[in-house]
């Protein structure tokens, strides 16, 4: 199971994933190619992102990123938990989303 833990306490967000889906086979497994995908995503544009003075660290199975708190940076993170509570909702026996924290503001849907 992955568990994805987003949180917005202090001046920092973070995103705490760790595990694997066991959804299917080595290479083929789309719940963690999502989850993945996501999180690098995310790692990725804010690295590129003017302060957000972002940090990641990364192991076998486990994915912590942080970043300072700015509009910019609360805006990304929120899309990406639309993502993983996506991925929850559908998948939710192989991926596990919990937030904690100040919650981020909801998205207005049209």
């Amino acid at each position: 199971m992955i568990r994805i833990h987003m949180d917005a306490a202090g001046e920092r967000l973070t995103l705490h994933i760790r595990g694997h889906a066991g959804y299917a086979a080595r290479g083929q497994d789309i719940v963690c190619a999502g989850v993945s995908m996501l999180a690098q995503t995310l790692a990725l544009t804010l690295e590129d992102t003017p302060g957000a003075d972002a940090r990641t660290h990364a192991s076998a199975g486990e994915l912590t990123l942080s970043c300072a708190e700015t509009p910019r940076t609360r805006e990304l993170f929120r899309m990406c938990r639309i993502g993983f509570r996506a991925l929850a909702e559908r998948y939710g026996a192989w991926v596990f989303w919990e937030e904690g924290g100040k919650p981020l503001p909801e998205v207005q849907r049209r």
